[in-house]
Parts: C-alpha cells; sequence; structure tokens
C-alpha cells in the first residue's frame, strides 16, 4: 500500500507553490495560442528556471526556449532540455561570447545584439571556436531599453557588420513590449501588443528592402503574445510569465486570478494591532516588483484553496516581515497560513531552490529551480582557490 502524500500542512514555510493543474492548462492553452496564430513559439525561461517545467513546454510543440543568461542558456544544453536556444540580451563580454561559441558545438545559438561592440565579440568567439552563431538585431517597441528603433539607420549597418562576419549569421530582428506592464486597461494592453508587432515587422521590411534576408521576426511578452501574434509578419512569440502568471497579470486582465498556478504559503506570525498583521514572507520571499496603484501592491492574500481574503492588503515588504493591513471585519491570526500570489513572479522564483507541486492540498512533486542566481562557471578566475 503506497503511503498517503503528504500536504501543505506539513510544510515549513515560507515556501513557494505551484498548482500542477493550473501550471498545465496555461501550458496547453498558450501552445494552442501559438499553433492557431501559426506562429513559433519560443517561451522564455527565466520566469520558471526550471529544466522539468522547460521540457513540459517542448513536449507540447515549443521550437526552443528563450533565456536572458548564458548560464541558464549552458543549464538548458547540459540537461538537454532543448537544442534550440535564444540569448534574449546582448553580449558584449568576451567570456559570455566564448562560452555561447562553445555552446554552439551541441546547440543552435541565437542571441541578440544591437551594437557593432556586441557583434565583434560575438564573431571573434564564433571564429576561434569554429562555430557560427546567429546574431537577432534588438528593437525598441516603445520600452527605451536596450534595442534600436525600427526606423534608426544603424540597423542596416549592423546587418552589414554581420555580414562581415564568416562566423556569424543574421537571423532576424526581435523585440520586448515591457512598457506593457504600465497599461491600466485592457484596450490599452491590446494596442500595446499591435503596435509591438508592427514595429517589428516593420524593422523586419526594412532590412529586406535593404537585401537582408530576414527570417525571424520575433516578439510578445505575456500581455502581448496575442495581440503581436495576429500581426502579419509575425512568425515567433517569447512569452514567459504565462506559465504561472501572477498578480500584474490579473491587475492587466490578462487572466482572472484562479487562473495563477504560483503561490508562496507564509504564515502569520504576529497581531501586533487591531488593523495590522505580520506573514513570515517579506522582501527575500517575494521580491520588491509591485503591482502599480494596487491596494495590495506586492501581492494577492489568499486562504489554502487560492481564494482571494476580503480586506486582507499586503502592503510593506521588510527582508523577513509582511506586513499586512487589515480592513474592518478582515481577520488574520497568528499560527494561521495564507498563500500569496505574488505582484511579479519571476523574481520570486529565483529566490527559492525548488517549487512545490500540488494537487488539491496534496503535494505530488518537488520541481528543481536548476537556473537560479548566477553561477561562476569553474575556471573563470584561473587558479584562484576557492576556499580561500
Amino acid at each position: 500500500m503506497n503511503p498517503p502524500h503528504p500536504t501543505l500542512a506539513q510544510v515549513p514555510t515560507p515556501a513557494l507553490v505551484v498548482d500542477l493543474d493550473r501550471l498545465a492548462r496555461n501550458l496547453d492553452e498558450m501552445a494552442a495560442l501559438a499553433r492557431a496564430r501559426g506562429v513559433a513559439l519560443m517561451p522564455h525561461a527565466k520566469t520558471h528556471k526550471c529544466h522539468a517545467i522547460g521540457r513540459m513546454q517542448i513536449e507540447r510543440g515549443a521550437a526552443g526556449l528563450t533565456v536572458a543568461l548564458v548560464e541558464e542558456a549552458e543549464s538548458l544544453a547540459a540537461a538537454a532540455v532543448t537544442r534550440d536556444l535564444l540569448v534574449a540580451f546582448p553580449v558584449v563580454d568576451r567570456n559570455k561570447a566564448e562560452r555561447l561559441a562553445a555552446l554552439a558545438a551541441r546547440a543552435r545559438v541565437a542571441v541578440f545584439a544591437d551594437s557593432s561592440q556586441g557583434i565583434d565579440v560575438l564573431g571573434a568567439a564564433a571564429e576561434a571556436a569554429g562555430c557560427t552563431l546567429e546574431v537577432v538585431l534588438e528593437i525598441d517597441c516603445g520600452q527605451q531599453r536596450s534595442g534600436l528603433r525600427p526606423d534608426d539607420p544603424l540597423l542596416a549597418e549592423l546587418a552589414h557588420r554581420v555580414g562581415a562576419w564568416s562566423s556569424l549569421r543574421l537571423g532576424g530582428v526581435a523585440t520586448h513590449a515591457g512598457h506593457v506592464y504600465q497599461a491600466r486597461a485592457a484596450a490599452e494592453v491590446s494596442r500595446i501588443a499591435r503596435a509591438e508587432g508592427e514595429c517589428v515587422v516593420a524593422a523586419a521590411e526594412g532590412l529586406r528592402r535593404a537585401g537582408f534576408a530576414i527570417e525571424r521576426v520575433s516578439a510578445g511578452s505575456t500581455p502581448t503574445a496575442a495581440g503581436a501574434a495576429g500581426v502579419d509578419g509575425i512568425d515567433e512569440i517569447r512569452p514567459g510569465t504565462y506559465v504561472f502568471h501572477d498578480a500584474t497579470q490579473v491587475a492587466l486582465g490578462v487572466v482572472p486570478l484562479e487562473r495563477c498556478a504560483l503561490s508562496v504559503l507564509a504564515t502569520c506570525v504576529s497581531r501586533p494591532a487591531r488593523d495590522r498583521a505580520i506573514l513570515d514572507a517579506g522582501a527575500k520571499s517575494l521580491a520588491l516588483d509591485r503591482v502599480a496603484e494596487a491596494a495590495s501592491p506586492h501581492g494577492r492574500v489568499c486562504d489554502l484553496a487560492l481564494v482571494e481574503r476580503p480586506g486582507v492588503r499586503l502592503v510593506r515588504l521588510p527582508e523577513e516581515h509582511g506586513v499586512v493591513d487589515l480592513l474592518p471585519g478582515a481577520s488574520l491570526e497568528p499560527g494561521e497560513r495564507v498563500r500569496i500570489v505574488p505582484a511579479h513572479v519571476c523574481p520570486v522564483v529565483n529566490l527559492y531552490d525548488a517549487m512545490i507541486g500540488i494537487r488539491g492540498e496534496h503535494i505530488e512533486a518537488l520541481l528543481a529551480v536548476d537556473m537560479r542566481g548566477h553561477a561562476l562557471p569553474l575556471g573563470a578566475l584561473g587558479s584562484v582557490d576557492p576556499e580561500r
């Protein structure tokens, strides 16, 4: 006779909890969206940082995985999760470029660039390694982070520079509408999504008119994936947060709360005032991102069934304490447990070594956060003794 599954009641807090059924639904729906729109799905693994979830995405038809860090790409390749990797971050460091070139021996590697310096570093590393790296020119569609505007004449110059290296191949263009997280209404999300797609398509068409072959036209955060994928000329989307969703996605109207798959299990440790309670989950458990202009800016406080608790607002996060405001009639007593759907799930996952996979109250899996933090490669500091 098999022993019974352990339950959440046996888990020390704070702990990171994933509802496996909600996770599966989220994965299935984004995969279905990509198929319906006829675009490749290259999910961003920075959200889950988990080999097991990456495999779930590949099993559902993802073309490969997007990452932000070279370390993440190395980890996914070493675990044989996928052979197709896109580093959605400009690499200008020689060490990182050399590591990407080494990785190209066992994976198809593409990497963002928006400068001649980055292109030359990548070209030299790939040439020395005797491999070919794919370069994707990054486009700024309004976020004003890295990337060039689609009408910037430097784009064509960079495309020429890629072509000057026999070790590089111009793959295409990509963008990210991160400014969508400042939207205040569903209509604004839709407008930004459409503009995101049109912006990167315009960049691709401009380069094609200049004589460059552009195969990859990539866009799509979680809020904008559906809208951007509906723009003619888009052939790839790269959502990340959709695997779990979070309080920001709920605030933007992307999904209702019951679609959120990840939460932080916490315990009330103090009720020092009638209108205030303290949880054992602070900034080191929930990160410090906020939902803009929300009554509970650091996340939604829910009961163990993940139903929001009325009048319970998470308003402040010292390092270890979660400060909760209690409206009249709301209750939260020492020893009581709650689950918090965080404001922004990505940095929260990076704080934990593992996620507890549940169905109902029962624990069914432990999912390692395999790619958390920044790993310093062995030998990167030469002969320095790591114990000293």
